[in-house]
């Protein structure tokens, strides 16, 4: 008897470990390692090369004097920003944000739809640095503004129904929808949440310059652009995935 209950309860199905970590966010993490690594390891002439190369100044759309910068440089660093990081301690708050909300979402969607996600949240990060500091010479570093659009388009999975075992349409199709996710109380308290904690970041930064306990400001204009971005992009694929298809009979 008790042999019988022992093989009966081992064919139940486990539950999936808490860290499993999808492998595209995986080599999001390990992109982002590698480069912070290339930069120690090169020393600080090529930390000072890679910012000034590949993180988002927003003097070079105008409204400044210009600066030295390689041909293209204005358009590729919307996104190449988001690898650099200003030190381990940056880029291990992201990778843990990132490693949390990134998992829920590509848990969720296929990988180029994530990749797609990332990269748009990212572009949409730099834009709202751009448009709060037009024409300033400042270097925006890192991965927080596609962080902060993971966050957001995790919010209609975890207050939905859908299954973090799965991907693709059938998961996208069980999510909150726009009017679902308004009416619910506990994912509109997290929105509320999160965008407390960004004026409350912002206004720290505009007052004092630093945020919190940080020495430096955080950009709180790339979290609320990638935020929002993540929110609008997301349910646009939900809506796609949930559209119906046009059929045509063979008398059509």
């Amino acid at each position: 008897m008790s042999d019988t209950i022992f093989a009966e309860k081992n064919d139940e199905k486990q539950p999936e470990p808490l860290f499993n970590v999808p492998i595209v966010v995986l080599v999001l993490l390990a992109f982002m390692w590698l480069v912070y690594a290339a930069q120690v390891i090169l020393g600080e002439d090529m930390t000072v090369w890679s910012v000034y190369a590949f993180s988002f100044i927003p003097v070079r759309w105008g409204g400044g004097d210009p600066i030295p910068q390689l041909p293209g440089s204005a358009v590729w660093t919307l996104i190449t920003y988001a690898f650099l990081h200003a030190d381990w301690k940056h880029l291990l708050l992201n990778s843990f944000w990132l490693i949390i909300f990134g998992t829920i979402v590509a848990r969720v969607l296929s990988i180029v739809k994530f990749l797609t996600l990332s990269a748009i949240t990212a572009i949409a990060g730099a834009l709202g640095t751009l448009w709060v500091h037009w024409g300033e010479l400042i270097f925006l570093v890192g991965a927080s503004g596609m962080v902060s659009g993971m966050t957001a388009a995790a919010i209609p999975i975890m207050y939905g129904a859908a299954s973090l075992q799965g991907r693709g349409a059938q998961s996208l199709s069980g999510t909150l929808s726009v009017t679902a996710l308004l009416l619910n109380t506990r994912a509109m308290m997290f929105l509320a949440v999160w965008l407390g904690l960004q004026l409350f970041t912002g206004t720290s930064s505009l007052l004092t310059n630093t945020a919190f306990l940080e020495e430096r400001p955080i950009a709180w204009e790339a979290h609320l652009g990638g935020f929002f971005a993540g929110l609008l992009v997301f349910f646009i694929m939900r809506r796609m995935v949930a559209a119906p298809k046009l059929s045509f009979g063979p008398g059509a």
